[in-house]
């Protein structure tokens, strides 16, 4: 199981919950831990980590992500603060946005609708509205 990809406490238990009674997922689980192959403090510092370097993810699709695969939530917000720097982040966003404007090119729009289709890109990555409004903001008063 553990070799095709990281998995969580929660993933785990609920693929030995399938297969084995609880009083064996629970030895199993606990030789695991005794083992130290179950860290979901480092397996969220990584995911966070991927999803911000790799893959300009913001700070609310890494939780979401997190939170669905079972990670405790003071553990996600413990590897997001590690994570996320403000700058990092707002890199982050503006390479996601220079993405979307290549993949998309020029449509002829009105620049109030570029605005707010970008918006909703960045937003859907997981940006938070305050940086991806000030992030547009900055860039059209560049363009001015």
């Amino acid at each position: 199981m553990l070799a095709r990809r990281a998995l969580t406490r929660a993933e785990i238990a609920d693929k030995l919950g399938r297969r084995v009674d609880p009083d064996e997922r629970a030895a199993a689980l606990a030789r695991l831990d005794e083992m130290r192959v179950l860290d979901d403090g480092a397996l969220a510092e990584r995911v966070a980590h991927d999803g911000l370097a790799r893959r300009s993810f913001g700070r609310h699709r890494i939780r979401s992500e997190l939170l669905r695969r079972g990670v405790e939530p003071a553990v996600v917000e413990d590897a997001i603060a590690r994570v996320f720097a403000d700058e990092a982040e707002r890199a982050a966003a503006s390479a996601a946005l220079a993405r979307f404007r290549k993949r998309r090119g020029s449509r002829g729009q009105a620049p109030q609708k570029e605005a707010a289709a970008e918006f909703r890109h960045l937003i859907g990555r997981g940006f938070p509205a305050g940086l991806v409004r000030d992030l547009l903001r900055d860039i059209q008063e560049l363009s001015l």
